[in-house]
């Protein structure tokens, strides 16, 4: 804008010096015309009054001596032609001894033949000069032409066209400092209003209007359209930054993973579930950069690339950090037509969920051994109900004694049945997680009732059982549940104790915990099952567990009842044959105190 304004004004500059000399060279040529002519009639009227031309019967050298005397008194020279009436020249001051024609028919001439001065400005046919002639007529007898020469007004231009060229250079290097501060001065306030526009793009700004003194009354208007614009402009960044904080926050907590990317596999946004669920360290949140470069397993890149090429909604399973992943591929087609892949056309997106399906296949896993184990264990119970009751409908001789031991034995199988049916009956209300009111309970009172329970199982297995119980270890959890807990511990270690072993049960309060140690010198867990003592249906000797009536449902239900109560169960190193079970609840006066 500034160098068109500043274009513009040396144009204008020149085109007003040319224009202005051309019209002063036009007024100046008109005054000179005005002037030429007066000073000839006035020189004319002067010779005529002041010479002897009014004398009779001059010759043509009186003329010669007269007008040779005139002109020595002038300032400047002119041309002067003595006619008769007819029209004979009888002398001329430029006479260089050739004929000269007839002057009759000279406009001047003829008018002067009427008795009255005359005048008139033509291209002369003797000289071939523009030429101004005044003509007067003396006493009837000759005629006195009194001519002079004329410029152009080309001629004049001409003249004047150096002084003019240097006039118009002077005008162009004072105009060009003049205009650029014009232009300066002119441009100035609106570089000031338009630095103030960053108001605009700066929403943090409190002022809801565009709040700058407009150089010029004629841009009023535009502030008060910038203003509205602004309104517009805050409004509708105000809606977008409220959405993406929405979109980051939702993005930012899914549990799912997601990542943006386009058909050349550049990331255009990559969630941290994504990232860690990929790399497994969440540090692959890398947006614009290259997917492949920030997860190098071809093989899943590969998989993704055939489901974008596919241009169609896609699922596929991948395992990859040890993780169980189902990839969701979602095409974003932007242009192109449709049916086409996403290779061809403009450049599109590829939405890509990813879920992890881990703990799906791991309780998938779970169930379907624990259907399998149900199965299992209900079989054996029932096929020896079976197999005791076909064997005494089958045989009619059968005695008494006999018969009674049938039927001592299939009542020995319903109650295991029984046990087996009560345990799941007691995983299954966990696992609903039914909510259930939590008292302060007396861990040390919950373990003495236990152990009065269990001492006819233990004086049956000759095992010792002994307590060493601190006073006000309070929990808060149901007495069932703590019950629950105490009497699964107590009794494995008793049921697999060898006789003349003993247990020995330690409670302490510590801090913010309670801890319950549960010792025993039985047969003890083999190494490679270490991992597996609290997993349902688990036994280190099925046969000395059936025969012992044990489920292996004790140890994984315990554990199930401490984790709802947010504590912790394990095994604790033990020295010499035997187990050591360790678990820990919070204290009730703390969760009470939170």
């Amino acid at each position: 804008m500034k160098k068109k304004i500043f274009a513009t004004m040396i144009i204008l500059t020149m085109v007003t010096t040319i224009l202005s000399g051309l019209l002063v060279t036009g007024v100046y040529y008109k005054f000179y015309l005005s002037q030429a002519k007066t000073e000839l009639q006035s020189a004319a009227n002067l010779v005529i009054r002041d010479s002897a031309l009014k004398e009779d019967d001059l010759e043509r050298e009186d003329y010669a001596r007269i007008f040779t005397d005139i002109s020595r008194s002038l300032v400047y020279k002119f041309r002067v032609t003595v006619t008769s009436l007819d029209g004979e020249v009888i002398y001329d001051t430029d006479d260089q001894g050739r004929p000269l024609d007839n002057h009759s028919s000279r406009p001047e001439i003829m008018e002067a033949m009427g008795g009255e001065s005359s005048d008139g400005m033509r291209l002369s046919q003797t000289t071939g000069k523009v030429t101004y002639y005044y003509a007067l007529k003396l006493d009837d007898s000759v005629i006195v032409r009194f001519s002079r020469d004329l410029d152009s007004l080309w001629g004049i231009f001409s003249d004047a066209l150096p002084l003019a060229v240097v006039a118009m250079l002077l005008v162009i290097l004072i105009s060009i400092p003049a205009s650029s501060a014009l232009v300066n001065m002119i441009i100035r306030p609106v570089n000031a209003a338009a630095k103030s526009f960053d108001q605009i793009l700066d929403h943090t700004d409190e002022n809801d209007t565009w709040n700058v003194d407009m150089p010029y009354e004629e841009f009023q208007p535009f502030k008060l359209k910038l203003n509205e614009l602004k309104s517009k402009v805050d409004e509708y960044v105000h809606t977008l930054e409220r959405e993406r904080v929405t979109l980051d926050a939702i993005t930012a907590n899914m549990h799912e993973g997601l990542i943006l990317l386009d058909s050349d596999f550049i990331i255009h946004s990559i969630n941290k579930s994504a990232s860690t669920m990929l790399d497994g360290h969440g540090t692959a949140q890398s947006s614009g950069v290259n997917f492949m470069k920030v997860i190098r397993d071809n093989q899943l890149i590969s998989k993704i690339d055939q489901a974008i090429g596919s241009s169609r909604h896609s699922v596929f399973d991948y395992e990859i950090n040890g993780l169980n992943l189902r990839f969701f591929i979602n095409p974003i087609e932007e242009a192109g037509e449709e049916g086409e892949g996403l290779r061809s056309g403009a450049r599109h997106r590829v939405l890509i969920i990813i879920v992890d399906m881990s703990d799906e296949l791991r309780a998938e896993t779970v169930r379907k051994e624990f259907s399998s184990n149900v199965s299992h264990e209900l079989k054996t119970p029932l096929a020896s109900i079976r197999l005791l009751a076909d064997s005494i409908l089958q045989n009619d001789r059968i005695d008494r004694d006999t018969a009674r031991e049938f039927v001592s034995d299939i009542g020995e199988e319903a109650e295991r049945l029984t046990r087996i049916s009560e345990k799941l009956l007691t995983l299954t209300r966990m696992d609903s997680a039914v909510a259930v009111a939590e008292v302060p309970v007396d861990v040390k009172r919950v373990v003495e009732k236990v152990e009065h329970m269990l001492t006819p199982l233990a004086d049956e297995g000759e095992v010792t059982v002994e307590t060493d119980l601190q006073e006000d270890c309070m929990v808060l959890a149901t007495e069932d549940d703590l019950y629950q807990i105490a009497f699964n511990l107590m009794e494995n270690a008793v049921k697999y104790n060898l006789p003349g072993g003993s247990v020995t049960v330690t409670l302490r309060g510590a801090g913010d915990l309670v801890t319950l140690t549960v010792e025993d010198t039985g047969v003890g867990i083999p190494e490679e099952d270490l991992g597996k003592v609290f997993d349902r249906f688990y036994r280190v000797d099925k046969a000395r567990s059936r025969a012992a009536g044990g489920t292996g449902l004790g140890l994984s239900i315990a554990r199930e009842i401490v984790q709802r109560h947010h504590g912790t169960i394990a095994l604790a190193p033990h020295e010499g044959p035997g187990t050591t079970i360790r678990l820990t609840l919070p204290i009730a006066q703390e969760r009470t105190a939170s």
